[in-house]
């Protein structure tokens, strides 16, 4: 291999096995203070709260979902995809399974191994942990590629990939791979995504060294300085001894009210004042708002998380479902549908059994009552029914085209 090749097997992560070459996918950038493996950034979420709490709150809402499978508008009950998704291995059940698929989507890149399509309790589908799964250099030498003729196409598919774990080394062609990516696989490379870890790696490590010093400063809080008042001129009085401190931390942690002294005592803490300590819980605050926000979560929704009533909790976890959650439960349901052949269905992950999603619908339908009950009087006074559903944020009923006033009822 020659130097940019050495270099590049540095960076990316090459090996020789027999006559091939493999690569892992890491991120690119590997060695500029940023988590590349994808076991180095799950480290760095979970010894981190703040990134913790946001990067849990996703797959665990993500997990409540109930699929749903439905074929000319009519719900199907019972079908071998329906019980494939409940327990798509040996090792998970159907909620460990779409738990994974949203926490690794959002350190990167979701890797999918579905061993076969037929749709059966008999099939395998894992998602795969990245570190151990190598790539031939073809997709590194092609990932830029146009890829612009089925020859091509297939030619990838046939391609193999190993799963190389410490126990087994197991070999697969990448048509069995399913890839789902958190940004665009348009910027690294077609079989790649960059990480919002990467993004927010200096955060994590910030909010992590302001941990770090609450912890000091809450331990220096109980600590205190005693010292004696002795005039400078007085030259006279030695330096205090190891018996004289252990008497005054004896005297000191004692329960006696009263402490008779030859000379007057300073107290003092070690921290004056409590401020550092609530300005360090800020810190973590907006570090969590900021991680939030890299997960397009809204700053409004996180606060409703913290310290607020459970209505409002409600509300939010709501709203996550709605920014977050549905974009990705489509994707993940569409790409399973192109897999099998099997897109004269329609599939979707449901939540709207979930008490908090039935108080957020109950909610947006009150709205609309209320919206509805006000386009009504407008018109009945005699507004433009177009320019009143304009007014009210009821555009859609512009599509209907003409909307005429109601009917005056004359016996009024």
């Amino acid at each position: 291999m020659g130097y940019w090749q050495n270099l590049g097997k540095s960076i990316i992560g090459y090996e020789k096995e027999g006559n091939d070459y493999f690569y892992t996918l890491l991120s690119n950038a590997v060695n500029w203070g940023k988590k590349s493996t994808e076991k180095e950034k799950i480290t760095a979420v979970l010894e981190n709260p703040a990134a913790l709490f946001i990067f849990l709150l996703l797959p665990e809402l993500f997990s409540l979902g109930v699929w749903k499978l439905t074929k000319d508008d009519k719900l199907i009950e019972k079908h071998p995809l329906l019980d494939l998704l409940r327990k798509p291995n040996p090792m998970q059940s159907g909620d460990q399974f779409l738990w994974d698929y949203m926490f690794k989507r959002k350190l990167g890149t979701a890797n999918l191994y579905i061993d076969s399509k037929v749709v059966s309790l008999k099939n395998k589908l894992y998602f795969l942990d990245s570190d151990v799964l190598k790539f031939p250099v073809w997709f590194e030498n092609n990932s830029k590629r146009l890829i612009l003729s089925d020859e091509t196409i297939k030619e990838m598919n046939k391609k193999e990939l190993t799963y190389d774990d410490k126990n087994q080394s197991f070999k697969f062609p990448y048509e069995k791979l399913v890839q789902f990516f958190d940004i665009s696989n348009g910027i690294n490379g077609w079989f790649n995504s960059p990480s919002r870890v990467d993004a927010i790696y200096k955060i994590i490590d910030n909010s992590e060294k302001a941990l770090q010093s609450k912890n000091i400063n809450v331990e220096f809080s109980s600590k205190f300085l005693v010292s004696g008042k002795v005039s400078v001129e007085d030259t006279s009085k030695m330096p205090m001894g190891q018996e004289d401190k252990g008497s005054i931390r004896q005297s000191m942690r004692s329960k006696e009210n009263v402490f008779p002294i030859k000379t007057q005592v300073d107290i003092n803490r070690f921290i004056e004042s409590g401020q550092i300590i609530s300005e360090l819980d800020k810190s973590f605050m907006n570090d969590a708002f900021i991680i939030g926000k890299m997960l397009n979560i809204p700053k409004d929704v996180i606060e409703m998380l913290g310290d607020s009533t459970y209505e409002n909790q409600e509300k939010a976890r709501a709203s996550v479902i709605s920014y977050c959650i549905n974009p990705d439960a489509n994707d993940l349901a569409q790409k399973i549908l192109d897999y099998f052949d099997m897109n004269e269905y329609q599939l979707e992950l449901d939540y709207s059994y979930l008490p908090f999603v039935q108080v957020f619908e109950s909610e947006k339908a009150k709205a609309n009552r209320d919206k509805a009950f006000a386009f009504d009087k407008l018109v009945r006074s005699g507004a433009d029914p177009m320019e009143a559903a304009i007014l009210l944020g009821m555009e859609s009923l512009t599509k209907f085209g003409d909307i005429s006033p109601p009917t005056q009822n004359t016996s009024e």
